[in-house]
């Protein structure tokens, strides 16, 4: 009579092969969290040099003068103004330089002026639309020139102020002078929902900005 013999895993052969698994997973993971974050920073640098760009279509068709007057900070959603009075956001002013017009009266978001890594850090977060903030200086750090509270270039809707022309700022190198910001606790006393620290990194190195010369800085 012959034995049948069969075949199976003993225990640890098992166990090795779950060690294996889990050594394989934790290089693997990490890698393809590393690559979804820098895909993301490449979305939010593309996005930034195209409201540079635009702001830039803008001042060739407006007598090299700003959009504004603005409030500090801004917001993705953009409410439609029929009478060309009230409150517009900047990405109101530049979204038929974005291929986003909006019809008068609708509030859409506008996806270029998102940061995919700030959506994802506050996307369980209400009333969070406040993404980039203009014109005050954010603790930014040193080599990027700051605006003085006089000097708005977007104006302040608070005063109101008006804006102010790209050739009144001979004192401060353009190619060196923020325009646009992420913002985070970190950098603003401001109570509006916002994520807790800079979402690409430290304040210092990792903070996306478009300068007005349509630069990105790091």
């Amino acid at each position: 009579m012959k034995t049948r013999i069969h075949s199976a895993f003993t225990l640890i052969e098992l166990l090795t092969v779950i060690a294996i698994i889990g050594v394989l997973a934790g290089i693997l993971v990490p890698v393809t969290s590393r690559v979804r974050e820098s895909a993301r920073n490449a979305q939010c640098i593309s996005n930034l040099r195209q409201i540079g760009t635009s702001l830039q279509l803008y001042l060739d068709e407006h007598r090299d003068t700003y959009p504004g007057p603005f409030y500090t900070v801004q917001s993705f959603y953009f409410t439609g103004d029929p009478d060309g009075t009230g409150f517009i956001n900047l990405s109101r002013r530049l979204s038929p330089y974005l291929s986003s017009h909006v019809v008068p009266g609708n509030k859409r978001k506008v996806p270029v002026f998102i940061c995919p890594s700030w959506e994802l850090v506050m996307k369980n977060v209400s009333d969070a639309e406040y993404p980039y903030v203009i014109n005050l200086d954010p603790k930014y750090p040193d080599g990027v020139t700051k605006w003085s509270n006089s000097k708005q270039p977007f104006g302040d809707a608070n005063g109101p102020k008006p804006p102010h022309r790209a050739s009144e700022f001979t004192d401060c190198p353009r190619s060196q002078t923020w325009m646009l910001s992420e913002l985070d606790k970190k950098r603003s006393s401001r109570t509006d929902p916002m994520p807790e620290k800079p979402v690409h990194g430290s304040p210092i190195a990792t903070n996306s900005t478009t300068t007005i010369m349509w630069r990105v800085r790091r």
